[in-house]
Formats: structure tokens, sequence, C-alpha cells
């Protein structure tokens, strides 16, 4: 039985995606454009660590919490 499965394997490969030609290439101006994305993150992300990117806002709900006419 499995001589049999090995003979099927070889006759029929397994099927394989299809690619697009070309569709891994990338130039140099694309790595050099990520590079610069990712350095300009990271010196936002360090300058800004601990600092929260909104301001929480009290809305009508908590106003009338804190007053307790809830």
């Amino acid at each position: 039985m499995e001589m049999l499965i090995r003979e099927m394997e070889v006759e029929n490969p397994r099927k394989r995606r299809k690619l697009e030609e070309g569709g891994f290439r990338t130039s140099e101006e694309d790595w050099a454009s990520f590079v610069h994305d990712v350095e300009e993150f990271e010196v936002q992300h360090v300058q800004g660590k601990g600092k929260f990117a909104f301001g929480f806002v009290e809305g009508p709900l908590i106003k009338a919490l804190r007053s307790g006419d809830w």
C-alpha cells in the first residue's frame, strides 16, 4: 500500500501555489524607504515613551457619576 502511494506521488507531484513573477522582488529604494520608516518610528517611540497618543476627556456619564446624579 505504501509503495503504491509513493508511486502516485512521483507520478502526480503535489500541487504548488503559483506565484506572480517578480512577486518577491524589491528594489533598494523600497528597502531604503522601509529602513527610514523604521528609524523614524524608533525615534518617535523613544521620545514619546510613557505618553499617550490621546488625552482622556470626561464624558456625561463620568460627570454624572462624580456629582452623584446617577
